[in-house]
């Protein structure tokens, strides 16, 4: 994040779930009103919950997300702000993320895992009619999941829920959004260069990508 500010950034959003779960609000209290003023950090929590109300028609809420995620509660506190007559669920998915990042994204393995977290999704809550996926990892494996979630559960993802939330954020803050540059180009970042980087960048945005390293800390 702060490679980004010292290339210009004025701008980012942390598109991981957990990261926005325990880093987000110490990021904007305390970093960036002593180290970048005037920069801003927007998470995705907030976003996803506020669309996720809307969906359900029961109230009825099943988040699916990293033990972490889960651990933080970041999401009932969020939906509790916005509607206090929502019933969350939470289930964390620890067995999605391992056979993403090893490129088992369909076959009968996921398809057997899938269906035991419906199972369980179903023995939390029978009156769930919404699964919210709370980790940017599972978009890749949407299809699977939506082919084999009962027909009358609904199943919501991120990407265009953070595209729209951020298309708004910036009609209101013209202060901002007038220092974004229209010539825009797509930088691939990362603190470990390697094939499997590469192939999973490559997984998730759906062609070649050229990767430039960066030092973690």
């Amino acid at each position: 994040m702060e490679e980004l500010f010292r290339q210009g950034a004025d701008l980012i959003v942390l598109a991981c779930n957990t990261a926005s779960a325990v880093a987000l609000r110490k990021i904007q209290q305390e970093l960036l009103p002593t180290k970048y003023p005037g920069k801003k950090v927007l998470g995705i929590i907030f976003p996803t919950a506020e669309e996720a109300d809307k969906f359900s028609q029961t109230k009825q809420i099943c988040l699916w997300a990293t033990e972490m995620t889960v651990q933080s509660n970041a999401y009932p506190a969020e939906i509790i702000k916005i509607d206090p007559e929502v019933s969350l669920t939470q289930l964390a998915c620890p067995l999605f993320v391992p056979l993403i990042e090893t490129g088992e994204i369909t076959g009968a393995k996921l398809e057997s895992i899938i269906n035991e977290y419906i199972r369980q999704t179903i023995e939390l809550n029978p009156q769930t009619d919404t699964v919210v996926l709370g980790c940017t990892h599972y978009a890749i494996i949407e299809a699977e999941i939506r082919r084999l979630l009962p027909f009358k559960i609904k199943l919501v993802t991120q990407g265009q829920i953070v595209a729209k939330k951020l298309k708004q954020y910036l009609s209101n803050h013209p202060e901002i959004e007038t220092k974004l540059d229209r010539e825009s180009k797509k930088v691939f970042l990362t603190t470990k260069k390697s094939a499997q980087v590469k192939r999973l960048t490559e997984l998730f945005y759906g062609q070649p990508v050229d990767l430039k390293s960066v030092k973690g800390r």
